[in-house]
């Protein structure tokens, strides 16, 4: 690799809940769980209709809270829990640093060994680096072009593959 990826950026709110948000999809897309969402909306989905046709005002309204809850207010909760932790959060507000050279991978001039990563997800709002417990966000505005971005995707990908 002769082209050298230097990207930094300030952790912020914003940042913080983009990066939540690109996992919270990521993971849920890939997850089991998904099916357990798939079943929760479709018992609360015939619960309207069983209330509709016996008249049973409490489960429609049981129901309604149901289907409100997941369709307009489950990220909004989590949003708000999300951005109360990072207020308290040490990295609030810090600026981070990432290389990738010839040298390795380095984060805040910490080595990280690819062998420590075991994906690299690229989505319309960054990259996720996941890691044994845990991941490192690089949002998109961190680049300077989506050529860079999908360049230290690409060699990640090659380096965790062992080449």
């Amino acid at each position: 690799m002769s082209k050298s990826l230097h990207v930094s950026y300030n952790w912020n709110t914003k940042k913080f809940l983009q990066g939540a948000k690109a996992a919270y999809d990521y993971e849920l897309k890939n997850s089991r769980k998904r099916f357990l969402g798939w079943i929760f909306i479709a018992l609360t989905q015939f619960g309207v209709v069983l209330a509709l046709k016996q008249g049973t005002i409490g489960m429609l309204t049981l129901s309604t809270i149901l289907v409100l809850y997941w369709y307009g207010f489950r990220w909004k909760i989590r949003e708000y829990f999300l951005i109360k932790s990072f207020k308290n959060s040490p990295l609030k507000d810090k600026s981070f640093e990432v290389k990738l050279n010839d040298e390795g991978l380095f984060f805040n001039n910490s080595p990280i060994d690819f062998k420590d990563i075991y994906e690299i997800v690229s989505t319309d709002e960054g990259v996720l680096l996941y890691f044994i417990d845990n991941y490192i966000f690089i949002p998109s505005s961190a680049f300077e072009n989506l050529e860079d971005k999908s360049e230290f995707v690409k060699i990640i990908k090659r380096k965790i593959k062992g080449e």
